[in-house]
């Protein structure tokens, strides 16, 4: 391989489930703190959370909107988003599932 460029599976990391890399990718593989978002070509530094924040248009983010993201995209990674913050509370919490699915409920 020439040393122009690394290929796309050098860029994302290996056995992922995190839905937001196939919309992102590393800016290369020495600068993993800065990804590309492969709808818009915009720069994220911060990781993929901040690209995250980008394709989602999340308020008060500090993160540039995504121009080219569908309500499918940001459908998928919310809901991954959520499944994961559920399997936090659920793994290390001492809060009772109950008390904190009416937090959210409150939170809505």
């Amino acid at each position: 391989m020439s040393s122009s460029g690394a290929s796309s599976s050098n860029l994302r990391p290996a056995n992922t489930k995190d839905p937001a890399w196939k919309y992102g990718e590393y800016k290369s593989a020495t600068e993993k703190h800065i990804v590309k978002c492969l709808l818009c070509s915009h720069l994220c530094s911060g990781g993929i959370t901040r690209l995250k924040e980008h394709i989602l248009h999340s308020p008060g983010a500090n993160a540039k909107p995504c121009p080219r993201t569908t309500p499918e995209i940001r459908k998928e990674i919310e809901e991954f988003m959520n499944k994961k913050s559920e399997s936090k509370c659920r793994r290390g919490s001492f809060y009772s599932e109950d008390f904190v699915r009416d937090i959210r409920v409150m939170m809505m």
